[in-house]
């Protein structure tokens, strides 16, 4: 078993999100020799998104979902997929800080929502208008 192995959990969030999306009925390409700096790319309505996959993590509670994101520039992505619990959520380029994305299911004990991401704004569906 490779439970451990991050290459393989990696390989595995990238067969969950290519067929996710091939599920919604656009297509996904994936670039050829493992040198690109994104890991799919997505076409939806005659547009190309070159998306960075990432594997989340749930935090102890269940109410938040994050990934790592590194370091890219705003030209080589548009933006990050993770697949979690059966859903695919993509966070734009612009949207995402430098060095991690949270994905929240609901408000935090002191019920201030203010710069929280909430999990169910980028679910692909609704960020892309699908």
């Amino acid at each position: 078993m490779n439970n451990g192995n991050t290459n393989f959990i990696g390989n595995t969030t990238e067969l969950d999100v290519l067929a996710y999306i091939s599920r919604l009925h656009y297509y996904v390409s994936i670039p050829f020799g493992g040198n690109a700096r994104y890991d799919q790319i997505w076409d939806i309505n005659s547009k190309l998104y070159k998306v960075q996959i990432k594997t989340s993590n749930i935090s102890e509670d269940g109410s938040v979902i994050s990934f790592k994101t590194g370091k890219y520039e705003s030209h080589e992505i548009d933006g990050f997929a993770t697949y979690f619990n059966g859903k695919c959520y993509y966070v734009p380029f612009d949207k995402a800080s430098s060095n991690e994305v949270r994905l929240r299911f609901n408000l935090p004990e002191n019920s201030n929502p203010k710069n929280i991401k909430f999990a169910f704004d980028y679910e692909v569906e609704r960020i892309l208008n699908l």
